[in-house]
This record gives C-alpha cells, sequence and structure tokens, in this order.
C-alpha cells in the first residue's frame, strides 16, 4: 500500500507535544496573513495503521461482515463435491501413409493444446450433453437436468507429472452422477479423436488414389514411348550387335565421371594448401610465392610425365594390353614423378632464407609438400580427362546414330522404371492408409476408466473462511483508507500546519451531554438559589448549548482548565501590547464559536476583570440564550437607533461578565457592522471594559466578520474537530488576509482523542483530583470523553 504524504489528506496520530495547547507553533503577534506552507512527508508506521483502523472501526466491520457473511454462509451452506477423474495417455498418430512425416516433422505427437480445443469444441459439448439427456442411468438421479450444466461446464483437462500422461476430471453434488458423466465424457473424447484420425486418413487416400490415376496414366505414356522407340530404331538387334561397343563406351563415361571429381577434389585441396602457405608466409613477412618462371628442369619433366601417361592410356585402350608393357610404363611415371617432385622442392628451397623457428619451418615444408603432390595428381588427372574427353569424341563420330540412340533409349527406359516404382510406391501407401483409416486409436489410449468417489473432496473450510476474512478485512481498511485520504478535514495539529506557520492557542476537549447535564444538574442542586431554577427553567431554549457552559461545570474538569489554557495564550499573545479585544469567528457555521465565546468571556471573568461579550451575529445570534438574558435592545437598536448604550448592556449571572445581544435581526446587519457608529462603539467599549470579545457569523457564509476584522485587528478563528474542512479554512485564511487583518490564532474545538487520532491520553481528571486530593480515588478517572 502506498504511503500517503501525511499531513496533507490523512491524519498523523498526535504525539504529546501535538496536544499540548501550551505550546504554540510561533510565540509572538503576526504582522501579516502570508501563510508559508509546509510540506513535510514522512513514511507511515504501525502506530499510523493502527490510529486509521481505530478511526474507521464501523467502516471495516460493516465492509466486513458484508463481505465475510455471504462467504461464511455460502461455504457452510453448500452441497458435498464429488470428483470423477479417467487417465490416458497420448500415442502418437499413425504415420503418413505417404512416408514423410519422419522427414518434415520432429514428432507425430498431437500437442496437448489441441486437446484443450477439442474438450472445449461445440461439437464435443454438445455429443456430450445429447447422449448424457438420453443416458438411462442419469435420467434416473434427481435434479439431473438442472445439475447438467455446471457438470459438464467442470470438465477439465490437466497434464500429470509424467510424460504424456493426462487426465480428464469433472465435479457434480451426486457420486453416481459425476461417475457416469465423466465415464460418458472420456470414451466421447476417445471417439472423437478416431473421428479426426479417421478424416485426415480419408482426406490421404483421397489424395493418393489422384495419384495413383496420374502415374497409371504416366506408366502407360511410358511404356507407349519406348515400344515405339524401339520399333522406329530397330534398336534391339542393333543392340545385339553392337553391345560391345556401347558398353565400351558406357565405361568410358563413368571412368569420365571419376576422374572429373577426383580433379575438382585435387583443386580444391591445392587451393586450400596454398592459401595456408599464403597466411604462414604473411605471417613471417615473407614475399608470396610466384607461379610463373619454372625452371626448364620442371618443364621438362612435366612433358616426360603427360607422354607416359598418354601412352600408358592407350596400351590400357588396347585391344589386347601387355601387362609387361603397362608395368614398365607405370614404374617410368613412378620415377618421372619423383623427379618433377624433388625439382619443384628444390626450385621453392632456392628462396632467400627465411629466419622463422623450426617448428614453423616444418609446417611449410609439409604443406609445399603436399602442394606439391597434389599438383602432380593434378596434372595427371586433366591429362586423363582429356584422353578420355577425346575417345568419347572419337566414339560419337565414329558411331553418331548409335550414341544418340542408346542415349533416347536409355531415357525412355529409366523414364518407365520411375513411373513403375512410383505406381508401385502409391499402391502400397493406398493399402496402408486404408489399414491406419479402420485401426486408429485417435492418438490417445484410455489408461484408468473413472471409478464412483466415496468420498466428497476436501471444501478446504478454514483454509476458504480465513481467505474471505483476510480479503474482507482488506477491502475494509482498503475503504477506510481511502476514505481517510480524501477526508480533507482537520483532526491533529499537523493537518493545522499544512494550512501555514499558524499559531494554535488550544485544544477544546469534546464532552457528551449526557455527563455534561449532570454535572451541570448536580451544581444547580446543590446552589439550590433562585438564578440556579431561573437557569435550568430555561433549559429548553438553550438548544444543547447551556450544558456546555463552563459555570456549570466543576472547576476541575478538563474543559474548563483548557479554556483557561487559551485564556492564557491570549493574554501573552501580544507581546509589546496588551490585548484588549478579539474577534472570535469560524469557516462555517457549528464550529462552536459561540460557545467558545461565552466560556472565553467566563474564563477572563474569573481573573475579577470587567469583561464585555458583543453578539455580532446579527442574523442567528445565540449569546442571550445563553447567559438568560434578553434580546433586545441590544447592539441593532443602538446602531439602527438613537438609544444609548448602556441599555444594550446586560449583566449576567457571572460576576464581572457583561453581553451585548444582537438585539433586533436587520435587514441590512453588512451595513451596520460596516457603519462609523459601529467604529466609535468598539473604541468607547476598550475604554470602559478590561478586555472585550466579539462574536462574529462564520467567515465563509457572509461578509460580516471580514468588515469587523478590519475594525477590530485581532482575529481568532474556532476550528472543530473532524467536521471543518482544511480547504474552507484556507479559504477563510484568504478572506482574512484582504484586509489585512491580524490572525492571534486558532482554537481546536471538540478534540476526540477515542477517534484514533493519539494514544498517550491526557487523563485530566485524574491529575486534577490527584492535585486537589478531591474526591474518592476510585472516581479519579472522571476524564475527558474519549
Amino acid at each position: 500500500m502506498r504511503s500517503p504524504r501525511v499531513g496533507s489528506r490523512m491524519k498523523r496520530a498526535p504525539s504529546t507535544t501535538d496536544l499540548d495547547t501550551t505550546e504554540p507553533f510561533i510565540k509572538g503577534s503576526r504582522s501579516n496573513m502570508e501563510q508559508k506552507i509546509v510540506n513535510s512527508e514522512r513514511e507511515w508506521g504501525f502506530q499510523d495503521y493502527l490510529s486509521l483502523a481505530i478511526r474507521r472501526k464501523w467502516i471495516i466491520f460493516c465492509v466486513f461482515v458484508v463481505v465475510f457473511a455471504p462467504a461464511l454462509a455460502y461455504y457452510i451452506t453448500r452441497p458435498p463435491v464429488y470428483q470423477a477423474s479417467s487417465s490416458f495417455i497420448i500415442e502418437g498418430t499413425e504415420s503418413s501413409p505417404l512416408g514423410m512425416s519422419d522427414y518434415f516433422f520432429e514428432s507425430d505427437l498431437r500437442p496437448f493444446g489441441f486437446y484443450m480445443i477439442l474438450l472445449n469444441s461445440n461439437q464435443y459439448r454438445s455429443r456430450l450433453e445429447e447422449i448424457a439427456l438420453s443416458d438411462s442411468v442419469l435420467q434416473s438421479l434427481p435434479e439431473f437436468s438442472e445439475q447438467l450444466g455446471s457438470v459438464l461446464g467442470s470438465i477439465q483437462l490437466a497434464e500429470t507429472d509424467y510424460d504424456r500422461l493426462c487426465a480428464l476430471n469433472l465435479r457434480a453434488n451426486h457420486p453416481v452422477m459425476v461417475y457416469r458423466v465423466a465415464e460418458i465424457a472420456i470414451h466421447e473424447f476417445k471417439r472423437r479423436c478416431q473421428e479426426i484420425e479417421l478424416e485426415e486418413s480419408h482426406n490421404i487416400v483421397n489424395y493418393v488414389n489422384k495419384q495413383i490415376e496420374q502415374a497409371r496414366s504416366s506408366l502407360a505414356q511410358a511404356e507407349r514411348e519406348l515400344q515405339e522407340f524401339k520399333r522406329e530404331t530397330r534398336m534391339t538387334d542393333l543392340e545385339q550387335a553392337d553391345g560391345g561397343i556401347l558398353a565400351r563406351l558406357a565405361d568410358i563415361e563413368s571412368q569420365l565421371e571419376e576422374v572429373q571429381t577426383k580433379r575438382q577434389l585435387a583443386e580444391a585441396n591445392l587451393s586450400s594448401y596454398r592459401a595456408r602457405i599464403g597466411e604462414f608466409r604473411a605471417s613471417m613477412s615473407l614475399p608470396a610465392l610466384n607461379s610463373d618462371g619454372e625452371p626448364l628442369e620442371v618443364k621438362r619433366l612435366r612433358s616426360d610425365v603427360a607422354e607416359l601417361e598418354a601412352k600408358r592410356e592407350q596400351y590400357e585402350n588396347s585391344s589386347s594390353p601387355s601387362r609387361m608393357l603397362l608395368a614398365r610404363v607405370e614404374e617410368q611415371i613412378r620415377v618421372k614423378k619423383e623427379a618433377l617432385r624433388n625439382a619443384i622442392l628444390a626450385s621453392t628451397s632456392s628462396l632467400p632464407t627465411e629466419k622463422v623457428l623450426d617448428e614453423e619451418d616444418s609446417k611449410k615444408d609439409v604443406f609445399n609438400e603436399k602442394i606439391v603432390m597434389e599438383e602432380l595428381d593434378l596434372y595427371s588427372l586433366k591429362n586423363r580427362e582429356e584422353y578420355l574427353q577425346s575417345l568419347i569424341e572419337k566414339y560419337r563420330q565414329d558411331h553418331p546414330n548409335l550414341l544418340e540412340h542408346t542415349i533416347k533409349l536409355a531415357e525412355l527406359q529409366r523414364t518407365k522404371q520411375v513411373t513403375e516404382s512410383l505406381y508401385s510406391f502409391l499402391v502400397e501407401k493406398e493399402e496402408e492408409a486404408k489399414i491406419s483409416a479402420a485401426t486408429g486409436t485417435g492418438g490417445i489410449r484410455i489408461v484408468d476408466e473413472p471409478s464412483i468417489p466415496q468420498h466428497p473432496i476436501s471444501n478446504n473450510l478454514r483454509r476458504n473462511l480465513a481467505i474471505s476474512a483476510l480479503l474482507a478485512l482488506g477491502l475494509g481498511f482498503g475503504l477506510a483508507f481511502a476514505i481517510d485520504y480524501f477526508d480533507n478535514s482537520i483532526y491533529t495539529t499537523d493537518d493545522l500546519k499544512q494550512l501555514g506557520d499558524l499559531t494554535l492557542l488550544g485544544t477544546i476537549p469534546y464532552m457528551k451531554k449526557r455527563e455534561a447535564r449532570s454535572v451541570s444538574a448536580h451544581k444547580l442542586h446543590n446552589d439550590g438559589d433562585m438564578n440556579g431554577r431561573n437557569l435550568l427553567s430555561i433549559e429548553d431554549r438553550m438548544n444543547g448549548y447551556k450544558d456546555k457552559v463552563i459555570s456549570f461545570i466543576q472547576a476541575k474538569e478538563p474543559v474548563v482548565d483548557a479554556y483557561r489554557h487559551i485564556r492564557t495564550n491570549l493574554q501573552f499573545s501580544s507581546v509589546d501590547t496588551s490585548l484588549k479585544r478579539v474577534l472570535v469567528t469560524s469557516s462555517i457555521p457549528g464550529e462552536g464559536k459561540t460557545l467558545t465565546v461565552a466560556n472565553l468571556g467566563i474564563s477572563f471573568a474569573e481573573l475579577g476583570k470587567r469583561i464585555l461579550i458583543v453578539d455580532c451575529d446579527l442574523r442567528r445570534s445565540h449569546q442571550h440564550i445563553l447567559f438568560s438574558i434578553r434580546k433586545s435592545p441590544g447592539l441593532s437598536d443602538y446602531l439602527a437607533r438613537d438609544i444609548s448604550i448602556e441599555k444594550a448592556i446586560y449583566l449576567t449571572n457571572v460576576p464581572n461578565l457583561y453581553v451585548i445581544p444582537s438585539g433586533t435581526t436587520p435587514p441590512n446587519p453588512a451595513e451596520m457592522l460596516a457603519s462609523r457608529k459601529m467604529d466609535e462603539l468598539t473604541t468607547k467599549l476598550e475604554q470602559n471594559f478590561d478586555f472585550v470579545i466579539y462574536d462574529s457569523p462564520p467567515i465563509i457564509a457572509v461578509t460580516d466578520p471580514v468588515l469587523l476584522s478590519k475594525r477590530i485587528g485581532n482575529v481568532l478563528i474556532v476550528v472543530r474537530f473532524g467536521k471543518t474542512n482544511r480547504h474552507l479554512v484556507g479559504d477563510a485564511l484568504k478572506r482574512l488576509n484582504t484586509v489585512n487583518s491580524q490572525l492571534v490564532g486558532l482554537v481546536l474545538n471538540g478534540m476526540q482523542k477515542t477517534k484514533g487520532y493519539g494514544y498517550y491520553k491526557y487523563d485530566y481528571a485524574y491529575y486534577q483530583s490527584a492535585y486537589y486530593g478531591e474526591g474518592d480515588k476510585s472516581k479519579k478517572k472522571l476524564s475527558l470523553v474519549n
């Protein structure tokens, strides 16, 4: 899984430093709203993935149930499955009747893919289904017709560990059904292979028959031409009279062919030896041999050898050759050749002295001797070839017609013999093809017939359930990962860092209404005064806000201490001057800015200072509900009518805390807040109160907070944990930047650590109880809702 950029979309589990509200990102005030985006990346660790699982546990659980439950039901309720198998061996098909398979093909075995295609062919499947439907055994089985399609679809062909041995397998829910269908399938498979082989044999027989007809016609034509030629030339009588001449001529032609072959071989050897000698001489940097300019002695000996060989040929071709004369001539030829050899070697050794190694010199001598011998043989062969050609030419001149007729007769006889051989061969192969077609095995031989299975195959329930569970968890975790990846809500301080180098004034823990009400009611019951009863009587009008006002919560609760931290950070946010006023807003509605204003006012009032809350949300005001005061006259009434501001200021039940409600809802709240009278009012209020907190509408919803921020200057933005979109906060900051407002910091409201964004929990109640020394030890962990 790719680790996404931490802080951009996925939420990193915060450390203890992230939750420390007393440590802002940058201490001191900011001169402008320009942000520096931080693009930090790191690899995810185990705790990050565990954090993701905790945050999105319900998504993972639901996906797990949706995926795993059907799989569990399927594997538990599915009927038993039986398997039947039959094995067969692939044999070589009959050799081609024309006897050519051994020459053009490595093997006559059909490949395994051929049988796979045959098994999946429509013709085989249709035939198999037809036979199965008409089988009496299968018809007697219940629900056979409904299961036939699935049974036929389960047929598989597999190769085994043994060469050429294959297995045909199929599965069904009934042992007899799977056995019978497997038996039908293997025999139909063999029959189909035989059909294909028979079709091939028939095609070959048809082809051979056509060739036989052509050969028969050619043979008849050759016989007719031979008889016609003999009748016209009366070759039979002439052949009997001059049979010795023809035999002699044939013998001379045979000798000529032999001599020509030897001559070509000698020329090839001579070229090779000369090339080798040239390489030796080139490696020794010696001049190449020159065949011109032979010594006179060599030329004379060559001429003598030629004359002696011609004389030998005459003796051999005479009518009564003398063995004594032939022997004498042979001896003379041998002597002359030896002398010629020595003369040639002597001429080559007279070259300039070569400074070479003994080994190279010996090699050169060997090749020189071979060249001499080959030259002598070549010279003799050329002389003999010329002599034999002259004899043949003499026979042609002496017997011109006889020679031509003999050659023609030989051609006709050879044509007849070839045609007869071809005809006999084709007739023989035709019979072989017919026998092969009748006795062919189709290329396979059944080794093991199927049998009725006694036990169903293992369903691997544990393995399948484990795989299903892993798949379900993987899908659930993947969906959770995707949701978390595209979730742009703010969960941690790292998410705020992605918006820029901002100041975090603190985080406010989340508290359930039920527990808060119990604390609030407990406090009111113990007070027992009229103020408590009056506040309790308007609880229904407070829309769930009243039980979160810290004046109703015990002082040792974590949420109270969280607001005190924010108060402290606000006091020290400006080093050079004392902070006298602040505008509290948010990017969108529902982030808790109104409650934050009220609780900050109460927290500041605890210091004994005169604190004023101004409800500038003229459209949807709530401060008068929280403090149980009248809505009108208020801010809008003061701005629109000529009344004194003292009539719009109300003292709350919290000592030193005053509130100016929004007043009557006006038709033009933006124009009122941008009026000069509002500007004068902010100056007057700052002079009469120690600290003024302005509650404004959300920035994205209306333009009122942007106008107010330009007058008031100091802006505090409330961000809701897990709800506020990071892009909306960035848009709100851009709008404030257009009027050069000063951002004092942000507050992360409704922080929930049970969502998997932290593992180092701050149990505020435990440590505060230990510090204050109050309460029973068994109740010290009355913690923040986590």
